[in-house]
């Protein structure tokens, strides 16, 4: 399992995880700017950027989420990440706990951005029927991430993404011409 899908996965069960000492975040507490670290660059959407997967830990645990005992980040060649646990841990436990201040939801973006999506979710109602208007909000937010560069709370997250994709629906361009 790569490790920003565990990330994902966890956050759909963050309110059911009671095996960590969680820190009291109200439902309407988000992620605040001051949890990115100084000293962060540009975005590199290259295919050959490297992934900074150790600051996304850091910056994570910052911002409260919590592992189990024995987590581990590993990769083999430093572009393909996994998460291992170096002790067992009893099925059912959760391995990941996320704080929902953390978790970009539809409805956090809708309330964030307010009516500013108002008319590109009106066309959209009228095209499909409304279906895709959270993935739209979702994408909308990442995409203001990404423009915020450096200055987004969650530039650690992005920078930690991989850029580079084997397989059949999403092959990086470079490695299709060869």
């Amino acid at each position: 399992m790569k490790f920003y899908t565990v990330f994902a996965v966890s956050g759909i069960f963050a309110t059911a995880v009671s095996a960590f000492q969680t820190k009291v975040v109200g439902p309407t507490t988000r992620l605040s700017p001051l949890a990115v670290a100084q000293g962060y660059g540009t975005l590199d959407l290259t295919d050959t950027a490297e992934r900074d997967v150790y600051s996304l830990q850091g910056w994570a645990q910052s911002c409260g989420a919590q592992t189990c005992d024995g987590f581990e980040l590993t990769t083999r060649d430093g572009q393909d990440y996994s998460v291992i646990t170096n002790q067992n841990v009893p099925q059912g436990s959760p391995v990941v706990y996320v704080p929902a201040g953390m978790i970009i939801s539809s409805d956090s973006v809708e309330e964030e951005f307010g009516g500013n999506l108002e008319a590109a979710e009106n066309v959209l109602e009228q095209l499909e029927g409304g279906q895709r208007k959270p993935l739209f909000r979702l994408v909308i937010k990442i995409l203001s991430e990404y423009e915020n560069g450096s200055q987004s709370p969650y530039f650690p997250w992005l920078n930690s993404l991989p850029r580079r994709f084997y397989n059949g629906v999403a092959m990086t361009g470079k490695r299709m011409r060869e």
